[in-house]
């Protein structure tokens, strides 16, 4: 089924789901962005991501996860656990198939996720099913760090696909993936959220193609399952 076009010009901003980094964005992410998402595990990125996943669905839009590296199970119970419209969640799984695990509702398994122009063909396939939706990437490192000669070409598809169909599509990385590697990566997208954490402080940093990005890292403070940021100075780019 193809876009509703007229509704989806009518979203320009959809929500970061921080209400903080709205304000720093003028009120979210740019219809049709791609979001290079980058951290450790022990930073606040998956609670970003999490926040970002609840507010889209409880806003009534279709999420697509593309999941390699967690059990689908788990991650809806996680999702559920933090309030989110879990019937407006579709996982594409290609983490069950590898380890024979039984996968939940609103799963659909990658048959062959090593094969890379497959799953890239699996993925087409289920976009297409949709008017719209956002689409996050829980873990790009997987394929960022194959070797395989085919894992760019289905990043530049997959990320133009979304440019053309998804409302916001986000992109996890971790901050292990050599320099040169991610500086491919976030070249090709709209904008990059970098978190990091410092001992018992977290930080957060936004860059962008956009006239607004932060002029250093900015202070975080976690409050139960989101954040909240603290004071930021903002520079506007010319």
């Amino acid at each position: 089924m193809a876009p509703d076009q007229e509704g989806l010009q009518k979203t320009v901003k959809v929500s970061t789901g921080i209400e903080r980094l709205d304000e720093l964005l003028y009120g979210g992410f740019d219809r049709n962005d791609n979001i290079m998402v980058r951290g450790n595990n022990f930073s606040q990125k998956r609670s970003f991501i999490y926040n970002f996943i609840r507010n889209a669905a409880n806003s009534g839009n279709n999420v697509i996860l593309a999941d390699f590296d967690f059990p689908s199970d788990g991650i809806m119970v996680d999702l559920a656990r933090n309030g989110t419209n879990t019937d407006m969640i579709h996982i594409l799984d290609g983490f069950a198939k590898p380890f024979q695990i039984s996968p939940p509702a609103n799963t659909e398994v990658l048959e062959d996720p090593g094969n890379i122009p497959s799953v890239l063909k699996q993925i087409s396939a289920s976009v297409q099913k949709m008017d719209s939706y956002v689409f996050v990437m829980l873990s790009a490192t997987r394929y960022l760090l194959s070797q395989d000669e085919n894992a760019d070409r289905f990043f530049i598809q997959l990320i133009n696909m979304n440019r053309k169909r998804s409302l916001v599509s986000l992109y996890a990385v971790d901050d292990f993936i050599p320099a040169e590697r991610t500086e491919w990566f976030a070249y090709l997208m709209d904008s990059a959220v970098h978190f990091k954490n410092d001992g018992d402080r977290d930080y957060m940093r936004v860059l962008t193609l956009k006239r607004i990005r932060t002029k250093e890292w900015v202070r975080i403070y976690p409050e139960d399952s989101t954040f909240t940021l603290g004071s930021f100075n903002v520079e506007r780019i010319k």
